[in-house]
C-alpha cells in the first residue's frame, strides 16, 4: 500500500510516467463517502455545538486504530467533506484522533513524519544535513487539524493542542518505539492566521518556499505556507543539533 501511493504521487509529480492502471481499487470499496449521507443513514445530525470550552465537559481523545472500520470510515468521509485539503492515504508512521465531548464529535486531528527538507525549519534547528538525515525521525508534522463545522466552542482548538502536546510523544513512542522531540506544521496564511497555534505556545519559525515535497526544478506550484513548531521536550533544538545524541 505504501508502496503504491509513493508510486502514483511521483507519477502525479511527473517524476516517473506510469502506464494506465488496469484495475481500479483492488479491495472493491470506495475510499470517500458523502459525511452528511453517512450520518444520515446512521441516524445522526449535528446541531450547533456553541458553549465556551470550559462547557464542554471533559474531552475524550481518541486513538484511530484499522481495527475500528466505522470510525476509519467517518475520518475519511469527514476530512474528504469538510477539509479543504481533504483526505489522502498518508504514507508512513501516523497517528489519528477523534476529539469529542459527552459523545459529540469535536475535531479530528492527526500527525505523521516530518518533511525531508524545510529550510527555515533547518536554519531554525540549526543542524547539519548529515545530523537532519540521522535525527529527522525525531520530528513529526501535524498532517491534518479539522474543527468539526458546527463546533463554535471558543479556545477549543489551542485547548486540543495542548492537551495532545501532553500526550503525542507518549503516544508515538508506544506505537513506533522512539519518542519525538519536536512537532511541525503547515498553515496556508492566505486562509488561516495560525491563531490557535500561537496560543497553544506553538513558535512560528518562517515560510515554506511552495515546492512541494517532489520538487526537482525548484518551481513554486504550492501555496507559501506559514511554519510552526511545537518543542516536546525544552532543549529540543540543542538536542536535534548537538555533536552526539545524549
Amino acid at each position: 500500500m505504501r508502496a503504491r501511493v509513493v508510486l502514483l504521487r511521483m507519477h502525479e509529480s511527473g517524476i516517473i510516467q506510469l502506464p494506465r492502471a488496469r484495475n481500479g481499487n483492488g479491495n472493491r470499496t470506495r475510499h470517500e463517502q458523502e459525511a452528511p449521507m453517512l450520518d444520515k443513514a446512521m441516524g445522526l445530525n449535528h446541531p450547533p455545538i456553541v458553549e465556551r470550552v470550559d462547557q464542554l465537559g471533559e474531552l475524550s481523545i481518541e486513538i484511530i486504530t484499522s481495527a475500528n472500520r466505522e470510525r476509519n470510515a467517518k475520518w475519511r468521509s469527514y476530512l474528504s467533506h469538510y477539509h479543504y485539503l481533504g483526505w489522502t492515504p498518508v504514507v508512513g508512521s501516523q497517528l489519528r484522533y477523534w476529539i469529542s465531548a459527552k459523545g459529540q464529535a469535536l475535531a479530528l486531528i492527526s500527525f505523521g513524519a516530518a518533511s525531508w527538507k524545510v529550510a527555515c525549519r533547518d536554519h531554525w534547528i540549526g543542524w547539519t544535513p548529515e545530523q537532519r538525515e540521522q535525527r529527522l525521525p525525531l520530528i513529526i508534522n501535524n498532517t491534518r487539524y479539522l474543527i468539526l463545522p458546527w463546533v463554535n466552542s471558543k479556545n477549543l482548538a489551542s485547548k486540543i493542542l495542548g492537551t495532545l502536546s501532553k500526550r503525542v510523544a507518549n503516544d508515538w513512542e508506544k506505537a513506533y518505539g522512539l519518542r519525538p522531540v519536536l512537532v511541525e506544521t503547515f498553515v496556508d496564511s492566505e486562509r488561516f492566521a495560525g491563531t490557535c497555534y500561537k496560543a497553544a505556545n506553538w513558535v512560528c519559525v518562517g515560510q515554506t518556499k511552495g515546492r512541494g515535497k517532489y520538487d526537482r526544478h525548484h518551481r513554486q506550484k504550492s501555496p507559501v505556507k506559514d511554519v510552526w513548531t511545537y518543542s516536546l521536550r525544552r532543549d529540543s533544538t540543542q538536542f536535534l543539533s548537538s555533536p552526539c545524541l545524549r
